[in-house]
């Protein structure tokens, strides 16, 4: 399996008749950084970025826009963590961003994140999954198999639950 990190804002998305703040927002300056990351270092760079965005979000409970935060991440991903004021620095990752974020749009609507694409970005779009906790080894290919399986079902459309009680 092979990803190919596309970027997509929900900030973008859910701002009404607002505008977003592409250099101090949410995660619109993140994803600035994220396209300067591949566009210098390649997707195996993204991957191992957003792995470390993800544990500072969700294991340590930080928040990006705070100071430090993103040029951490960078450092646990083996990237300089000056990328990030070149980032915001380029108005061409903005740009990018926005490009990338309203092709994906026309094509597949506001689902949302994650958004999984298949077959070399020429398949089904799918929201999902949205899981608890992340399966490992034979479990996540298990796992992996059936939603494949179900997105290549025609004639399925959803299937959504209320979520577990938060673990601590």
């Amino acid at each position: 399996m092979e990803v190919r990190w596309q970027l997509f804002s929900l900030e973008e998305i859910n701002k009404g008749d607002g505008e977003v703040d592409w250099n101090g927002g949410r995660s619109a300056p993140v994803l600035r950084v994220i396209a300067l990351v591949r566009r210098k270092h390649g997707n195996d760079a993204v991957d191992r970025l957003y792995d470390a965005l993800g544990q500072a979000r969700f294991r340590n409970e930080k928040v990006y826009a705070d100071e430090g935060v993103v040029e951490a991440a960078l450092e646990a991903a083996g990237l300089d963590p000056a990328l990030k004021a070149q980032a915001l620095a380029d108005d061409s990752t903005r740009e990018e961003v926005l490009e990338e974020h309203n092709e994906i749009v026309k094509r597949l609507g506001t689902f949302g994140v994650p958004t999984i694409v298949l077959d070399d970005n020429t398949g089904p779009g799918m929201f999902g999954p949205v899981i608890a906790s992340v399966p490992e080894g034979e479990a996540a290919g298990e796992m992996w198999d059936h939603f494949l399986w179900m997105t290549r079902q025609t004639e399925f459309y959803e299937i959504k639950r209320s979520r577990p009680p938060a673990r601590h």
